[in-house]
């Protein structure tokens, strides 16, 4: 089963550890990401703010540009 939702990080560490290709494969307890309970280690970015992301570096490069 798929599931869509959206998540708006503060400034600060995410906490969240991406592979090659945006899964989410770990996460830090204190971090963002683990404290929003909905982002679960396995799930899959595909965008940052309307931005389409298929691989890590285009996951780095919006996080480092969109505004948060």
């Amino acid at each position: 089963m798929s599931s869509t939702y959206e998540v708006t990080f503060r400034e600060g560490s995410l906490g969240l550890g991406l592979s090659e290709f945006n899964e989410v494969v770990e996460m830090e307890e204190s971090g963002q990401a683990y404290n929003s309970s909905c982002i679960r280690i396995g799930d899959l970015l595909t965008c940052i703010g309307d931005i389409p992301v298929h691989n890590l570096e285009e996951s780095a490069e919006q996080f480092s540009s969109q505004p948060r």
